[in-house]
Parts: structure tokens; sequence; C-alpha cells
């Protein structure tokens, strides 16, 4: 599947970060800035959509804080653990084609980070594979 390369992905960009569940008249707030378990924030599936949509557009730190929302709510949400390490190999990346910093974080940070996401995200899938392992 081609990457997406609109034109005009700032604009995008910001529409996402803005995207709001039905608030009350007046309320304020969007997915990155309402508490983890406000009734108010979309399905876990709903987030974990955004979050394609935001590593897509190479929007990390707004990525990272959905993440961080689900996995409050859930820290065993397969997919948030895949898609976190997908977002700190793809940080990686960046910083590697940047002189190796992202953000004050080396290369090598970001890519162990995205090793112990995925390695969790392993673990979280099967947790019978790490006692077979270790025996």
């Amino acid at each position: 599947m081609p990457r997406f390369t609109w034109s005009k992905r700032g604009h995008l960009g910001k529409i996402l970060t803005s995207v709001r569940p039905p608030l009350p008249h007046g309320s304020r707030g969007s997915i990155l800035t309402l508490a983890a378990d406000d009734p108010r924030l979309p399905p876990i599936p709903s987030r974990l959509s955004i979050v394609k949509l935001f590593l897509e557009l190479a929007l990390y730190t707004p990525a990272l804080l959905v993440l961080q929302g689900i996995m409050a709510s859930d820290d065993q949400e397969v997919e948030a653990w895949y898609l976190e390490g997908w977002c700190f190999f793809l940080m990686a990346e960046q910083a590697k084609e940047n002189g190796g910093k992202l953000d004050e974080l080396t290369w090598e940070e970001l890519a162990r980070d995205a090793r112990d996401c995925l390695e969790t995200c392993q673990t979280v899938r099967n947790p019978y594979l790490v006692l077979r392992l270790s025996s």
C-alpha cells in the first residue's frame, strides 16, 4: 500500500488533532486531552484507527498520546502495544535520517523502546510463550 503523501497533510493533521467525540454543548476537549476513563471517549477500536492515521501522517506525538490513553484503559490491548512499537520504530528511522536524534532521544534509544513495546506485544498476545521460553 503506498504511503500517504497528501500535500496538505498539515491541514489534515490539525483536523485529526481536534477530532472530538460528541460532547455536550459548550464542552471542550479532544481525544488528546480527555482523561483515559472519560466516558466521552470513543471506543478503543476507533481510537486505534485514529492512531493509524496519525502514524501515516508522521504525527508521532499525538499518536503516542492517544496510545497512552488506550493503555491506561486497557494495558492488555495487543494492537496498542504493536502500534506503539511501530511508532517508536518510525521515530528511530526518522532520527537516523536526521542526524541521529529526535526530540532529544537518540535513534538507538527509540529503537530500544520499539523493541521493548513489540516484545510486550508478543507477551500480551501469548503469555504462555514467555513461560515456555524461560523454562
